[in-house]
């Protein structure tokens, strides 16, 4: 399965998408709250004691629900402009890919290196490029 890079666009929107909304929501309520709060105590000053903390409630609550409204807003933008643009560009290529997938088994080896020395890969001691098989002869568990 090839990740590409449309996909990651899209979870990075969907993410933008969900915190936004999260957000307008937590920030709605506050300041719904908030808002509530002060009308009581105009009516019966039954809060007044606590005026400070339902501004504040209002304040960050019109914050959040802003902040959320901006996420939401980015979400859509970036999936209209950069998600058109990249529809079908892989984030790996082929070889890399198949080099992960020649590597995998050999991660949990006690003679595995993986690293990359001058543009030439280092896979393990015994078998410098890997093998070319499914099992290696010489695994060994860490």
């Amino acid at each position: 399965m090839k990740i590409t890079k449309l996909d990651i666009v899209e979870i990075f929107t969907m993410s933008c998408g969900f915190s936004g909304t999260i957000a307008v929501i937590v920030g709605a309520s506050a300041y719904v709250s908030g808002l509530l709060g002060v009308g009581t105590i105009h009516l019966g000053k039954v809060l007044d004691d606590q005026r400070s903390t339902l501004r504040h409630m209002m304040l960050y609550g019109g914050i959040s629900t802003g902040a959320g409204l901006f996420a939401t807003g980015l979400a859509v933008g970036v999936a209209r402009t950069v998600g058109e643009r990249l529809a079908d560009e892989p984030v790996f290529t082929d070889d890399e890919i198949a080099y992960f997938k020649k590597i995998k088994p050999c991660k949990e080896c006690k003679y595995f290196h993986g690293v990359n020395y001058n543009s030439v890969d280092l896979i393990c001691a015994i078998h410098p490029h890997g093998v070319d098989t499914d099992t290696c002869p010489d695994w060994e568990s860490r």
